[in-house]
């Protein structure tokens, strides 16, 4: 028998994470009733559809009252807003979680937020596709997956283990580091590369007048370094924002990183050059 973690759970936003989360909740039997809320009632219906959910309403606070876990999984500032709303709402003990790409602001915002007696653990799921919505989710997505759990001194310790539990027995490999820390890595190895993958789109020209040949010669390579570039405007703009300072700091090392390499190119210092290349081959060995 498959044991359950929780015996209801909301989901504040089922769309690719959200609905894949909540797939992965039915699958493995860990609720006995997962609630979809949102303010699309037709998008919500999809996911009823998708199987990523029994129930769902657009009536933030109706269904939370009696649920053991809530699970954030909207964009920055409309978790944060739903998170307001549906406080004064919540029963003692219940457990809030998020799936954020951004921890130390939005960790310190919740504490604010949410009343003594409401427990707030802050989670992030490595894991996505540059496409959004219910009809991509997926109930695998996370095997295999990180995800990063971000602790404070103020995290409570049931919370924490349940917030575990539950992403272990969806797949994922948790880890645990403070808000801070989690925004200093991101910054280089997601935030950094989507900013780099949307400027080398960018350079290709204006939306409206794209050279047509260019179209002719794109492969894999362009492909695979750009995909990340079609994701959300509007997370990614959120994340830029709550995120700033990292995010400056690390686009400040790969600038001198390419002027680095547009100088040895413009020298043609093929010796150098070619050591520019084996360190990023020998790095990317021991990252990935």
């Amino acid at each position: 028998m498959k044991e359950k973690l929780f015996k209801k759970i909301c989901i504040f936003g089922v769309g690719l994470i959200g609905g894949s989360i909540g797939m992965a909740i039915k699958k493995n039997g860990l609720a006995n009733e997962v609630i979809g809320v949102g303010r699309d009632i037709e998008r919500l219906r999809k996911a009823v559809l998708a199987g990523a959910v029994d129930t769902v309403t657009t009536d933030y606070t109706a269904e939370v009252k009696d649920a053991d876990l809530i699970i954030l999984s909207m964009h920055i500032n409309s978790s944060l807003e739903a998170a307001k709303k549906i406080a004064p709402f919540l029963k003692k003990d219940a457990v809030v979680t998020d799936v954020g790409s951004t921890k130390e602001l939005f960790c310190k915002k919740m504490q604010k937020v949410l009343p003594n007696g409401i427990h707030f653990v802050g989670a992030h799921p490595i894991a996505g596709l540059e496409r959004q919505g219910v009809d991509v989710a997926n109930s695998e997505l996370f095997n295999g997956a990180v995800c990063v759990i971000t602790k404070t001194s103020k995290t409570n310790k049931n919370a924490l283990l349940k917030v575990k539990k539950l992403w272990n027995k969806v797949g994922a490999d948790v880890v645990f580091c403070s808000p801070s820390q989690h925004d200093k890595l991101v910054a280089l190895t997601s935030h950094l590369p989507h900013i780099a993958a949307v400027s080398l789109v960018n350079v290709l020209g204006k939306t409206d007048s794209i050279d047509r040949d260019l179209k002719l010669v794109v492969g894999n390579g362009f492909r695979d370094t750009t995909r990340i570039a079609s994701s959300s405007p509007e997370m990614w703009q959120e994340i830029c924002a709550t995120n700033k300072k990292n995010i400056l700091t690390s686009l400040s090392r790969f600038r001198k990183s390419l002027d680095r390499l547009y100088k040895l190119i413009a020298e043609s210092d093929s010796k150098k050059l070619t050591k520019e290349f084996e360190k990023a081959q020998s790095i990317r060995k021991r990252i990935i």
